[in-house]
């Protein structure tokens, strides 16, 4: 009889069962798994960790999401734009734009990681949870400074900042400049 051979636990396959439960949306799960992969001796990449702070995102865990950015670098992986994204996006859901700021600059300054469309849509983002309309424009600046291309979620994004504040001749006028692009 011919014997079955057994796929040896590597990153590769950890990197899939975390991509499972964060679809699944089990945070918990998935963190379990960044930590079994440290405890059988694997080392987790940047997709390990990314997986797991996206599903903390999705919840809206800043915290967790945050602490695993800080765990990340402490084990020597590198944070890239999805990281960012992600941590960014966890702060926006949280209403902390304060620390959705701190992690971009935090990001930033290891000199290794350019910002994407991601990145300052959830800047936006947190702004507009956080009630500063004034911040989210800010960011939109900012980003075409950079020469990063605003898309129909920053825009989107922006507008839905001026409508949570009330200002419908502010969503008008967004609205006019995107049928004129």
């Amino acid at each position: 009889a011919a014997r079955r051979s057994c796929t040896p636990l590597d990153a590769d396959v950890y990197n899939s069962i975390i991509a499972l439960a964060a679809r699944a949306d089990q945070p918990y799960q998935a963190h379990s798994c960044l930590k079994q992969m440290a405890e059988a001796n694997i080392q987790a990449d940047v997709v390990s960790f990314n997986l797991v702070i996206d599903a903390w995102a999705k919840r809206g865990n800043a915290e967790a999401a945050l602490r695993l950015v800080d765990i990340m670098c402490e084990v020597g992986v590198e944070p890239d734009a999805t990281t960012m994204g992600a941590a960014i996006n966890a702060c926006a859901k949280a209403r902390d734009l304060r620390r959705a700021e701190a992690i971009f600059v935090k990001i930033l300054s290891r000199g290794l990681v350019r910002p994407d469309t991601i990145a300052f849509n959830s800047l936006m983002d947190a702004a507009s949870r956080s009630g500063n309309v004034a911040r989210a424009e800010e960011w939109l600046k900012c980003m075409k400074m950079t020469k990063v291309l605003p898309n129909v979620v920053s825009y989107s994004t922006l507008l839905h900042a001026h409508a949570r504040d009330g200002n419908m001749e502010a969503v008008q006028a967004g609205l006019d400049h995107m049928l004129e692009m």
